[in-house]
């Protein structure tokens, strides 16, 4: 990146030309760290590639800098993410608040308690929600019961959660996450209205309990 740092009270200015080892925040505030320096993202000026060529250098810049403006937005956010071997498999979930942004040459990765994440493994975003230790429901086939989420285990390509110890298969993490977020919410569909109280699912399926029946997550969000 190529940086320009002024003090407000000398006038003076500090140019700064390097590789970004990392950003974390501090105060609220992002900051770069390049080499020896802690440089504020405020004052980065251009994020460029060194291996770019002439003509595709402009589109190559503007990519890059939305990639790394994501990458940076994510910083405190909470996380949801599918880590994927070489080939694209899935090996494990992680999540939890992005704690700063490093970077393995021009890629940003996002750290997550220790865990390195690329952007493009995250599958839900939100302000403060985990998935682990939340509590849901579950249809077992004879009576509902609810208990703690206490892990995301993966088989090939289906999704499990571990609900105190009872394997649950879901959809996707993206229709659970959202589905969480609607408690607390009014919904409606087809004559039934109220307060989500709690998310249950059904055939992978999360539904929203209200006080008056339930609905379908896929329905209120079609």
């Amino acid at each position: 990146v190529y940086a320009v740092s002024y003090n407000s009270e000398t006038g003076d200015s500090l140019e700064y030309n390097g590789v970004v080892d990392s950003v974390y925040t501090r105060d609220g505030k992002a900051y770069c760290r390049i080499g020896e320096s802690d440089v504020p993202y405020d004052d980065v000026v251009e994020v460029y590639s060194t291996s770019a060529s002439v003509k595709d250098e402009n589109t190559s810049n503007i990519s890059k800098n939305m990639v790394v403006d994501q990458a940076l937005g994510l910083i405190g956010k909470c996380v949801q993410a599918f880590t994927l071997d070489e080939e694209g498999n899935v090996t494990g979930f992680t999540e939890g608040k992005v704690g700063y942004v490093k970077f393995d040459g021009e890629t940003p990765v996002l750290n997550i308690n220790g865990t390195d994440v690329n952007t493009y493994e995250v599958i839900s975003v939100s302000d403060d929600m985990m998935l682990k230790g939340k509590t849901i429901g579950y249809d077992n086939g004879e009576e509902t019961l609810y208990g703690e989420v206490k892990d995301v285990e993966i088989s090939g390509d289906n999704v499990y959660l571990n609900i105190d110890g009872e394997s649950v298969q879901i959809v996707d993490i993206s229709s659970m996450m959202n589905a969480l977020s609607l408690i607390g919410e009014d919904v409606s569909y087809g004559g039934i209205s109220g307060t989500v109280e709690s998310i249950v699912i059904r055939n992978a399926l999360p539904y929203l309990m209200t006080a008056n029946g339930e609905i379908n997550y896929k329905d209120v969000n079609k």
